[in-house]
């Protein structure tokens, strides 16, 4: 019975740092793109990845990072960013899918 305890004890920390791994991977990304999406100029984007930055670590550690106040023009840099746009729809998609996962049942058995 007490060697039972002890695994389910092991694997219930061992599902605990797999969560965070994760969660850290999340806003790891969510920082990354964050970098890539502030020249694009709009707020509600940043803004959105923001607050889900903060709601991924709520110690406190800023993620907001001022504006640049150039737009891009060339066209060639338009499509970049609809490129990184369409990788980051992408990923909130995956990160959607993953945070459901964790919260789920199924995912603490």
């Amino acid at each position: 019975m007490n060697r039972s305890r002890e695994l389910l004890a092991a694997a219930s920390a061992s599902i605990h740092r797999l969560k965070s791994k994760c969660l850290q991977g999340i806003y790891e990304d969510l920082n990354a793109y964050r970098a890539e999406l502030r020249n694009l100029g709009d707020q509600k984007v940043l803004t959105a990845i923001d607050e889900m930055m903060t709601a991924l670590n709520p110690s406190g550690r800023s993620a907001v990072q001022p504006l640049p106040g150039a737009v891009p023009t060339s066209f060639q840099e338009r499509m970049r960013l609809c490129s990184i746009l369409h990788a980051f729809r992408i990923r909130t998609i995956t990160i959607g899918r993953m945070m459901s996962y964790l919260t789920s049942p199924e995912s603490s058995l």
